[in-house]
């Protein structure tokens, strides 16, 4: 479930969930500039515990430096949640966890009409 452009939620089994951070490397002078990527910042048993850690984030990543900078960072956050469906979002996280399932059982089934194969 992507939050922003720099965050996204994403079921790790069925009793994690990771908030992933997306980060962009230094261009260095004379080098082909690299492709962002994702990187885990936490793992969570749910979206609402990922969203607080999220929220504590942001607002630490504003430097404190005033209760105007702070507020304004709680409300955009809100905002951000408030725009959320939970509902939508947890069946994804359902549907991502189905999925890989589904995906280890299609190898596992694979690999066995491979072994079946050789055994002709």
């Amino acid at each position: 479930m992507k939050i922003n452009e720099n965050y996204k939620i994403e079921a790790i089994d069925e009793r994690n969930v990771c908030i992933m951070e997306r980060k962009i490397p230094k261009a260095e002078p004379g080098k082909e500039p690299k492709k962002p990527y994702w990187k885990t910042e936490g793992y969570y048993p749910n979206i609402e515990f990922a969203l607080k850690s999220l929220v504590t984030k942001e607002i630490n990543g504003t430097g404190i430096k005033g209760l105007k900078t702070i507020t304004d960072k709680i409300k955009e956050l809100h905002e951000l949640i408030g725009g959320l469906n939970y509902k939508t979002a947890m069946e994804l996280l359902e549907y991502e966890k189905k999925n890989k399932e589904l995906e280890a059982q299609l190898e596992e089934m694979s690999e066995r009409i491979l072994d079946l194969e050789a055994c002709k």
